[in-house]
């Protein structure tokens, strides 16, 4: 009953709250930083760049051309032009980690007909061609990974790029989630994240995913893609405490979206088509910009942060009485918050950081206020119950002045 109720709801809120081809959602993922966006620009354009000629030759070493000779039979050299393209392509061909990613299966998506134009569409046939569409995805988003590694490495930029991924294991179950829906894909490997290794060998949780991917076969089915994204997308707000607002991507055929969760909307980016060189330039920019951006423009809260050293969440805290920020130290979630809208308001048992009183606080963490993009996001703060504390502090006085 409870997730049939679920189902409902996502479509209402797919119904009634999706806004499609919204053009600034693309740009709500660039970073804030100006210097930043800038190198991710260029890094954008240096991953094109091997990717374009990866995609022309097939994934094969482009043909040999013959050598251009004088009449006296003497080799001519080789013109600037020819230089470029020949290390382009032979860059290309290299395929950097290729003994764990097949990067020629992007091959296949990138030439898939999104239309259905031929052949019937039941669900067992249609959910076999939705099934071989998952490791093809993957390899693209590996090569782009991959490739901006390197890219990376040729030019550094004042910050370490995060390595997003997707989970080895598609059409899964989550290991955190409380029913039993199966999620096609998941990108994962944030930095932002507790676990900061190699975690896409690891089962799907959750609470590692940046953003849920859903697959479909045909681009008639992006009404279905989008019901599903909603239904799954509370699951990253239920395990991840810091999770502000949440993306995602539906891919039906070669046709990619990027949608953008927030209070009471959801964002849809116009068409991104891999079947076009156009096409995957955005797609490719979209996944190197949440690969450089600041971790609130990917729906986390800078306030909240996990310390690996001690395995605890820390909470920055404004104090109106002190008129400073205090750090305090979760010791438990007492609510959390499992909606895809709504104002996401969780509390927590927290204990300063700072301070000899080992008395527990209550801290409410009301969300954004406004409905718009990352920007606005950075600028709430969260909120303490100043009374309890000071009723705590009274009251353990008050005992030791009886003993």
């Amino acid at each position: 009953m409870i997730n049939e109720e679920r189902v409902t709801e996502a479509k209402e809120h797919v119904r009634d709250g999706l806004s499609r081809n919204v053009s600034e959602v693309l740009a709500a993922a660039a970073p804030l930083d100006s210097g930043m966006r800038k190198k991710a620009v260029s890094l954008a354009e240096a991953v094109c760049q091997q990717l374009e000629p990866f995609i022309l030759h097939k994934g094969n070493a482009p043909p040999r051309t013959t050598k251009k000779r004088n009449r006296r039979g003497q080799q001519l050299p080789a013109t600037s032009r020819e230089s470029k393209g020949k290390a382009a392509s032979d860059s290309a061909s290299e395929a950097p980690g290729q003994g764990a990613v097949d990067y020629s299966l992007l091959l296949k998506w990138v030439n898939l007909k999104s239309s259905q134009d031929t052949g019937s569409s039941n669900s067992k046939t249609g959910h076999f061609r939705e099934v071989k569409m998952y490791p093809w995805v993957g390899a693209f988003i590996k090569y782009v990974a991959d490739q901006l590694v390197k890219a990376v490495a040729d030019s550094p930029p004042p910050k370490t790029p995060r390595q997003l991924e997707t989970f080895r294991k598609a059409d899964v179950v989550a290991i955190d989630a409380d029913d039993w829906r199966r999620v096609d894909m998941a990108l994962t490997q944030c930095l932002d994240l507790p676990q900061r290794d190699d975690r896409s060998d690891e089962p799907f949780t959750y609470a590692q995913s940046v953003a849920l991917v859903e697959v479909k076969r045909y681009d008639s089915e992006e009404t279905a893609a989008f019901d599903q994204l909603a239904l799954y997308t509370p699951g990253l707000y239920a395990t991840q405490v810091n999770r502000r607002f949440a993306w995602g991507l539906t891919i039906c055929g070669t046709h990619v979206r990027a949608c953008l969760f927030i209070h009471d909307n959801i964002l849809a980016s116009e068409v991104m088509d891999v079947a076009t060189e156009s096409g995957r330039k955005q797609f490719v920019t979209l996944l190197v910009n949440w690969a450089m951006c600041e971790s609130q423009r990917l729906g986390y809260d800078p306030t909240i942060r996990y310390n690996g050293e001690t395995s605890q969440w820390e909470i920055d805290v404004w104090d109106d009485e002190s008129r400073e920020t205090r750090t305090y130290i979760c010791e438990y979630v007492v609510a959390d918050t499992s909606s895809l809208f709504g104002q996401h308001r969780r509390c927590f048992v927290a204990r300063a950081k700072e301070s000899s009183d080992d008395i527990d606080t209550t801290v409410v963490d009301p969300f954004a206020r406004r409905a718009e993009f990352a920007d606005a996001i950075v600028d709430d703060l969260l909120r303490v119950v100043q009374k309890n504390r000071k009723k705590a502090l009274k009251r353990i006085r008050k005992s030791q002045r009886s003993k």
